[in-house]
């Protein structure tokens, strides 16, 4: 996108802040928590053979684009629509807890984000021709979420490696074994590994999204599948995020994804405990993630479908309160617009998401009782996460009781020891070895 046009959509945003209405948000609700992910970025490593290497983007390796701001920016907007008149016009401190993850994307999409969603009025205006309030985007000394799906928890890595080993992984590998090979050879790797499918899918999207050429190869049939071998690239891709949460234990601890989720619980047991009214707790509470922390969010809750979280991809969980009974209820939302170059997103709304053994409408306490088997504080996420077998953690066990047991019984027999001595030094002390009678008759 050129200047004029970047100039003509920021006059098209600035006068849709400014004049657009909106409807009210729902009297019942009390606290909204949402997480989403990052915009549009550059790629990350670039595939070896692309003509698209680290010096074609100027920005720098992964790192947010212009149409990444605009993603942000139009989510900023939908926030502002939802939510008008439960959040006010104006930024306000108590209202809203912003985090982000420690990558400049995120924190740039953070910031992006509301600005549309707290456009500049009134008495905030503080510069003449400069229509933007800033509004703080914290960063946690000790993260919510990691930055990666193996950050911070090898057991997770082990666990996955081991099921990439297994007879289910193998298989699907050995089957697409012919197109591995292909591919991995076309796109420059050396050697032929179901990993390289999906290290390439990742450069060839931001390549696409960003109106680079695309290699010569990429839209060609493949013949096994009458496919083109983008489209094999990508259905390959989604048995990637499938098999992060390959088993339960898996997906209790992907990416942090029980750790998220225990703090928006604990978001909304404070403001439960608060009262609607009170300022204390904030109403909503934003995070700036990336795809390998929403994916995780989702799957904690067993909701996730498979597919990579798009860009500015947004979970939402919103805490009512029945103004009759006074009971709560959470209502879980996921807003996934497609981000393919073209096309045509036909439900700009969010989907509302049903937590299995629940309703849309979940009761507060049943919404706690199906997720906590993966509910986790910070510290229990690392104890999960170190690398320790059952075997380990039972010598731990014992070794813990047997020290303590150990020391006693060696203090013990210190005791008896110097106990014994000192009365062995005593007796020699008190009996000579020769009495005086005895001396006596020696001198006869």
């Amino acid at each position: 996108m050129g200047r004029t046009e970047d100039l003509v959509f920021t006059a098209v945003l600035l006068m849709s802040c400014m004049s657009r209405t909106c409807e009210e948000a729902p009297q019942t609700l009390v606290q909204v928590n949402l997480h989403f992910r990052h915009g549009d970025r550059t790629p990350f490593i670039p595939y070896p053979s692309s003509q698209w290497q680290e010096d074609a983007w100027p920005e720098g390796l992964g790192q947010l684009t212009r149409l990444g701001m605009r993603q942000q920016c139009e989510l900023g907007q939908f926030i502002r629509r939802r939510y008008d008149g439960f959040l006010d016009k104006s930024y306000i401190r108590t209202e809203v807890s912003v985090r982000s993850t420690d990558t400049d994307r995120t924190v740039m999409s953070a910031q992006t984000n509301l600005a549309c969603l707290f456009p500049l009025s009134g008495q905030q205006q503080w510069h003449e021709t400069l229509p933007w309030q800033p509004v703080p985007v914290h960063i946690p000394l000790l993260q919510t979420f990691p930055n990666s799906t193996f950050e911070g928890c090898p057991r997770y890595e082990l666990l996955f490696n081991e099921l990439m080993q297994s007879e289910l992984v193998q298989e699907k590998e050995k089957l697409y074994q012919g197109f591995v090979s292909k591919v991995s050879s076309l796109a420059g790797y050396t050697d032929a590994k179901l990993e390289n499918v999906w290290n390439m899918e990742d450069p060839l999207f931001c390549e696409w999204c960003q109106n680079k050429t695309a290699p010569s190869w990429l839209h060609s049939v493949w013949p096994d599948t009458n496919k083109t071998m983008w489209t094999m690239i990508r259905e390959l891709t989604h048995y990637y995020w499938r098999w992060q949460r390959g088993t339960d234990e898996l997906r209790k601890l992907w990416g942090g994804g029980g750790k998220i989720l225990s703090e928006f619980v604990g978001n909304m047991q404070k403001k439960i405990s608060a009262g609607p009214s009170n300022t204390s707790v904030p109403k909503m509470f934003m995070y700036s993630g990336h795809d390998s922390t929403v994916a995780p969010l989702l799957a904690a809750m067993n909701v996730f479908n498979n597919v990579s979280p798009p860009y500015a991809a947004c979970v939402i969980v919103e805490l009512h309160q029945d103004p009759v009974t006074g009971g709560h209820w959470v209502q879980v939302l996921y807003r996934n617009l497609s981000r393919d170059p073209g096309s045509m997103n036909t439900h700009p709304e969010p989907y509302e998401l049903s937590i299995p053994g629940c309703k849309f409408k979940c009761p507060f306490d049943r919404f706690l009782s199906l997720n906590a088997d993966v509910l986790m504080t910070g510290a229990e996420w690392t104890e999960a996460c170190s690398i320790t077998t059952a075997k380990e953690r039972a010598l731990k066990i014992v070794a813990i009781v047997a020290i303590p047991a150990l020391v006693i019984v060696l203090v013990i027999c210190a005791l008896i020891f110097y106990s014994r001595r000192k009365r062995a030094k005593q007796d020699f002390t008190s009996q000579p070895l020769l009495s005086l009678e005895d001396e006596d008759e020696e001198e006869l």
